[in-house]
């Protein structure tokens, strides 16, 4: 079985030097129904999966059943208060 090279992918590192870039943009749009992408995040350990989900602002990762991560729930009960 192939291994994934999401981690250490050419496009997700031009995404994180400049996510407004044309490049960066069509990275970004893709990860969202890449099946390497979604094989190689659901792999990884909730922490990992819960900080890069939060990293590209992908909610369906967080936590591995679609609700936000516990950190975020109390970042968000501590900015309320």
């Amino acid at each position: 079985m192939k291994q994934h090279n999401c981690e250490n992918c050419g496009l997700r590192s031009r995404y994180d030097q400049n996510p407004r870039s044309i490049i960066g943009r069509l990275w970004r749009w893709h990860i969202n129904w890449c099946p390497g992408w979604k094989k190689y995040i659901t792999s990884l350990p909730d922490e990992d999966r819960n900080r890069i989900s939060r990293t590209y602002n992908m909610k369906k990762y967080q936590k591995g059943d679609g609700t936000i991560g516990f950190e975020l729930q109390e970042q968000t009960s501590n900015q309320l208060k």
